[in-house]
């Protein structure tokens, strides 16, 4: 099928007409059940025939609703998206930017396989339409280009994929330390931060301190204050107000 019947399935969910009784199948229920898959088993796991054995049917009856597995995956995207929860707005432009992209943090925590997912599924339905629509409408008392918008919601998406990236590589460490999985140089403190301990560990007693003078220093700095879980995003918030603040 044509990119054109893709674009009319994703924003419409509209199909060829047909004569006869009406089909216990719908898109919504084939999306349904590849994300259901996915949730469980991954991305890998989600194929045509996974499908048709959840709904109780041929995989060859899903194709009179979606043309292959690649228009599916662009569904899938488009509908994860609906399933994040923005809180309402405060009003602060900061708060709200950062509400905006911890969500999709938490979201894709909840559903790693998005990150699985190819960047041709990245095609703008309504429901991510919608959610960027949600951060044209923080910024939008910004007097800005919309190139420059778009960048900042270029730029805070990025962030969101990469600290969700690292969220979800976190927890998979944990589970694979409690479940025994443990190698050399184990974390046997205990710390959840096995990646910053490792990291300690081998500068501390590995690595030449004349080799990296100043990774050494900066690592035995000592902190003014914890630093904040959303560090990077604040810096990037930084950013973006002094961008305002010169175009202003």
């Amino acid at each position: 099928m044509s990119s054109e019947d893709t674009l009319k399935r994703l924003w419409t969910g509209a199909r060829e007409g047909r004569r006869g009784p009406k089909p216990a199948l719908s898109l919504d229920r084939i999306v349904d059940a590849a994300i259901g898959i996915a949730d469980a088993e991954g991305l890998d796991a989600v194929s045509m025939a996974r499908i048709g054995d959840a709904l109780g049917c041929s995989s060859m009856a899903l194709y009179r609703h979606v043309s292959g597995k690649n228009q599916l995956l662009i569904l899938m995207l488009d509908t994860a998206t609906g399933a994040l929860t923005l809180p309402p707005r405060t009003g602060r432009w900061r708060d709200d930017l950062v509400a905006w992209t911890r969500a999709q943090i938490d979201g894709i925590v909840e559903r790693p396989w998005y990150l699985d997912l190819p960047l041709t599924s990245a095609v703008p339905g309504p429901n991510r339409m919608a959610w960027i629509e949600a951060a044209f409408e923080i910024l939008d008392d910004f007097d800005l280009p919309g190139d420059d918008r778009f960048e900042i919601v270029g730029l805070l998406a990025q962030y969101a994929l990469s600290a969700s990236r690292v969220e979800i590589e976190h927890r998979r460490s944990i589970e694979h330390r409690d479940d025994g999985d443990d190698h050399d140089g184990e974390n046997e403190s205990g710390d959840d931060h096995a990646g910053a301990s490792y990291f300690e560990q081998i500068l501390t007693n590995l690595a030449d301190p004349a080799r990296f003078p100043c990774t050494v220093a900066a690592l035995g700095s000592p902190r003014s204050q914890p630093v904040d879980e959303d560090f990077g995003l604040q810096l990037i918030l930084d950013g973006i107000a002094a961008h305002v603040a010169r175009s202003s």
